[in-house]
């Protein structure tokens, strides 16, 4: 069996291996590593599918985020926010929601995605 690196993690240093379990065979493994995603598994691509189907109009307007925390589901938003934004050269501007009790480190997590118009509200 041999053993060899297909591709690097842009967001770490560790290569993935696959493992060919006969020379004989031969297939194209194509893996889609949602856990390499910048917000974690889905939430980015749901986000930005949910981008992706509104209007200039409705993205002119705005959107409003409701966070119950200030991880993951928070951060899919600004950032499929900010690649809409690149890709349609608008402006979107969005307000975050976040709860009282989130971290003055988390509340700057969120801030440092944005380049967009941000409002944080807690």
């Amino acid at each position: 069996m041999s053993e060899m690196p297909w591709s690097s993690s842009q967001l770490s240093n560790e290569d993935i291996y696959w493992a060919s379990p006969s020379s004989i065979i031969c297939v194209t493994v194509i893996l889609k590593c949602e856990n390499l995603q910048f917000s974690g598994p889905f939430k980015y691509r749901g986000a930005l599918n949910k981008l992706l189907r509104l209007s200039p109009e409705k993205l002119d307007r705005g959107l409003v985020k409701y966070s119950t925390g200030s991880g993951n589901h928070t951060l899919a938003p600004l950032m499929a926010t900010e690649q809409m934004s690149k890709v349609r050269g608008q402006t979107i501007p969005i307000q975050i929601y976040a709860p009282s009790s989130a971290s003055n480190d988390k509340i700057s997590a969120i801030k440092s995605y944005c380049t967009s118009p941000t409002t944080v509200v807690l």
